[in-house]
C-alpha cells in the first residue's frame, strides 16, 4: 500500500495567475521566483486591460506544495506585481 495521494497516471502541476503594470517586469519576477526549482512551464498566456494592468497565467509542472509556497512569497515580495491566485494541486492526465 502507498500513501501517495496522486491517482494513478496523472502529474500534478500548478496554475499561478499574476498581475502588474509591465509583462516584462512580471515575466523577469517569476523567473527569478523559480530560479533554482525543479519546474517545467507547461503553458502560459497573458492579456492587457484597458485600465493598462496585465495579468500572466502560468501552468507549472515539477513542483510539490513545500516549492510552490515559497514560490508565492517570493512572487508576493516583489514590489512591482500582485500574486492574485495560486491554485494548489490540480491533476490532469499524463500525455
Amino acid at each position: 500500500m502507498t500513501a501517495d495521494p496522486s491517482p494513478a497516471g496523472l502529474d500534478p502541476h500548478h496554475d499561478l495567475l499574476v498581475a502588474g503594470e509591465d509583462a516584462w517586469t512580471m515575466l523577469a519576477a517569476v523567473a527569478g521566483a523559480f530560479s533554482g526549482a525543479p519546474a517545467q512551464l507547461l503553458s502560459m498566456s497573458g492579456s492587457r486591460f484597458t485600465d493598462g494592468d496585465c495579468t500572466l497565467n502560468l501552468r507549472v509542472g515539477g513542483i510539490g506544495p513545500g516549492e510552490a509556497g515559497r514560490i508565492a512569497d517570493a512572487i508576493a515580495a516583489h514590489p512591482d506585481i500582485r500574486l492574485s491566485r495560486i491554485e494548489h494541486i490540480v491533476w490532469k492526465a499524463r500525455t
